[in-house]
């Protein structure tokens, strides 16, 4: 079998894309910009079946869908569930994420904390 040759080194971006400029300076400079006042912060309780992957699914796609995870409390249950206490931030509506996460397979139960 031949191997396959890459054309470009890995650090090369492909034609078209422009990397951004690597940040550097003190830690403070690095640190995320400051989020307008609009920002939300709220806690959810779900109850999720304990197949592997399930929690990576399920923070995967609060990230993805543009919340921040500030905290993550996972217990098991001998049933085999985790119940999971989550506090994210974010300007969307809490609604839609609660709503996202009920679609997913291993979710039971989604429900606000105050």
């Amino acid at each position: 079998m031949h191997a396959l040759k890459r054309s470009r080194t890995p650090s090369t971006p492909p034609p078209g894309l422009t990397l951004p400029a690597e940040r550097t300076g003190p830690p403070s400079a690095l640190a995320p910009e400051p989020r307008a006042s609009g920002e939300i912060a709220c806690g959810l309780r779900m109850v999720v079946e304990g197949r592997g992957g399930a929690l990576i699914r399920l923070l995967g796609l609060v990230e993805r869908r543009g919340y921040q995870a500030t905290h993550v409390k996972v217990e098991t249950t001998p049933e085999g569930l985790m119940r999971i206490e989550l506090s994210v931030r974010s300007e969307r509506s809490v609604e839609l994420l609660m709503r996202q996460l009920g679609r997913l397979v291993e979710v039971r139960t989604v429900e606000l904390v105050h």
